[in-house]
Protein backbone atom coordinates (compact mmCIF):
# COMPACT_ATOMS: atom_id res chain seq x y z
CA UNK A 1 0.00 0.00 0.00
CA UNK A 2 1.48 3.35 -0.89
CA UNK A 3 2.16 5.97 1.73
CA UNK A 4 1.12 9.62 1.29
CA UNK A 5 3.96 10.21 -1.17
CA UNK A 6 2.78 7.33 -3.40
CA UNK A 7 5.77 5.09 -2.66
CA UNK A 8 5.39 1.63 -1.09
CA UNK A 9 4.89 1.44 2.67
CA UNK A 10 8.02 0.69 4.70
CA UNK A 11 8.79 0.52 8.39
CA UNK A 12 10.08 4.12 8.19
CA UNK A 13 6.44 5.18 7.68
CA UNK A 14 5.66 3.89 11.19
CA UNK A 15 4.36 6.37 13.76
CA UNK A 16 6.73 5.53 16.62
CA UNK A 17 10.44 6.28 16.75
CA UNK A 18 10.88 3.33 19.12
CA UNK A 19 9.26 1.13 16.53
CA UNK A 20 11.35 2.60 13.70
CA UNK A 21 14.55 1.73 15.53
CA UNK A 22 13.36 -1.80 16.39
CA UNK A 23 14.50 -3.39 13.13
CA UNK A 24 10.95 -4.55 12.34
CA UNK A 25 10.06 -4.16 8.66
CA UNK A 26 6.48 -3.82 7.44
CA UNK A 27 5.74 -4.82 3.88
CA UNK A 28 3.07 -6.37 1.71
CA UNK A 29 2.88 -10.15 1.63
CA UNK A 30 4.59 -11.89 -1.29
CA UNK A 31 3.95 -15.35 -2.72
CA UNK A 32 7.39 -16.48 -1.58
CA UNK A 33 6.37 -15.67 2.03
CA UNK A 34 3.68 -18.37 2.04
CA UNK A 35 5.60 -20.93 4.13
CA UNK A 36 6.45 -18.45 6.87
CA UNK A 37 3.00 -16.82 6.84
CA UNK A 38 1.29 -20.20 7.17
CA UNK A 39 3.29 -20.80 10.37
CA UNK A 40 2.59 -17.25 11.59
CA UNK A 41 -1.15 -17.81 11.17
CA UNK A 42 -1.06 -21.03 13.16
CA UNK A 43 1.00 -19.37 15.89
CA UNK A 44 -1.34 -16.39 16.17
CA UNK A 45 -4.38 -18.65 16.51
CA UNK A 46 -2.68 -20.69 19.23
CA UNK A 47 -1.82 -17.61 21.32
CA UNK A 48 -5.26 -16.04 21.72
CA UNK A 49 -8.95 -16.84 21.44
CA UNK A 50 -9.87 -13.36 20.17
CA UNK A 51 -9.65 -14.05 16.42
CA UNK A 52 -12.87 -14.32 14.48
CA UNK A 53 -11.43 -17.17 12.41
CA UNK A 54 -11.18 -20.70 13.68
CA UNK A 55 -8.00 -22.65 12.85
CA UNK A 56 -9.80 -24.62 10.13
CA UNK A 57 -10.87 -21.34 8.49
CA UNK A 58 -7.27 -20.28 7.82
CA UNK A 59 -5.02 -21.59 5.09
CA UNK A 60 -4.11 -25.21 5.77
CA UNK A 61 -1.37 -25.62 3.18
CA UNK A 62 1.36 -23.51 1.61
CA UNK A 63 -0.54 -23.60 -1.70
CA UNK A 64 -3.69 -22.24 -0.01
CA UNK A 65 -1.61 -19.51 1.64
CA UNK A 66 -0.11 -18.52 -1.73
CA UNK A 67 -3.61 -18.28 -3.19
CA UNK A 68 -4.72 -16.03 -0.32
CA UNK A 69 -1.68 -13.78 -0.78
CA UNK A 70 -2.38 -13.55 -4.51
CA UNK A 71 -6.08 -12.83 -3.89
CA UNK A 72 -5.27 -9.91 -1.57
CA UNK A 73 -2.70 -8.57 -4.05
CA UNK A 74 -5.28 -8.51 -6.85
CA UNK A 75 -8.32 -7.50 -4.78
CA UNK A 76 -9.60 -3.94 -5.22
CA UNK A 77 -9.49 -2.48 -1.72
CA UNK A 78 -7.57 -5.49 -0.38
CA UNK A 79 -4.30 -5.44 1.48
CA UNK A 80 -2.17 -7.97 3.35
CA UNK A 81 0.71 -6.51 5.34
CA UNK A 82 3.19 -8.33 7.54
CA UNK A 83 5.71 -7.19 10.10
CA UNK A 84 9.05 -9.00 9.87
CA UNK A 85 11.79 -9.39 12.44
CA UNK A 86 14.64 -10.43 10.19
CA UNK A 87 13.37 -13.38 8.17
CA UNK A 88 10.49 -14.21 10.54
CA UNK A 89 7.00 -12.71 10.27
CA UNK A 90 5.71 -11.56 13.66
CA UNK A 91 2.44 -9.81 12.81
CA UNK A 92 -0.17 -9.42 10.11
CA UNK A 93 -2.84 -6.99 9.01
CA UNK A 94 -5.44 -7.79 6.38
CA UNK A 95 -8.05 -5.46 4.96
CA UNK A 96 -10.79 -5.90 2.43
CA UNK A 97 -13.53 -3.62 1.22
CA UNK A 98 -17.16 -4.46 0.63
CA UNK A 99 -17.79 -6.46 -2.56
CA UNK A 100 -20.71 -4.34 -3.79
CA UNK A 101 -20.73 -0.79 -5.12
CA UNK A 102 -22.88 0.33 -2.21
CA UNK A 103 -20.59 -1.28 0.36
CA UNK A 104 -17.22 -0.52 -1.24
CA UNK A 105 -16.66 2.19 1.39
CA UNK A 106 -17.04 -0.37 4.20
CA UNK A 107 -13.94 -2.31 5.15
CA UNK A 108 -13.01 -5.28 7.27
CA UNK A 109 -9.71 -5.12 9.11
CA UNK A 110 -7.91 -7.82 11.04
CA UNK A 111 -4.63 -7.50 12.93
CA UNK A 112 -2.63 -10.12 14.77
CA UNK A 113 0.68 -9.71 16.60
CA UNK A 114 2.63 -12.60 18.10
CA UNK A 115 2.44 -12.49 21.88
CA UNK A 116 6.19 -12.03 22.31
CA UNK A 117 5.93 -8.79 20.29
CA UNK A 118 2.96 -7.22 22.09
CA UNK A 119 3.52 -3.70 23.44
CA UNK A 120 6.13 -2.72 20.85
CA UNK A 121 3.90 -0.56 18.64
CA UNK A 122 3.68 -3.11 15.82
CA UNK A 123 -0.13 -3.14 15.75
CA UNK A 124 -0.16 0.67 15.72
CA UNK A 125 2.36 0.72 12.88
CA UNK A 126 0.25 -1.72 10.87
CA UNK A 127 -2.70 0.66 11.27
CA UNK A 128 -0.70 3.72 10.13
Amino acid sequence: MPNDSGSPRTSSDAPSSNFASSGIEIREARAEDADALLILGRTLLSETDFFLRLPEERAGTVLEMRRIIDRYAMMHGGLMLNAWDGDAPVAEAVMSSGPLARTAHVGTLGIGVMKGYWGRGIGQALMA
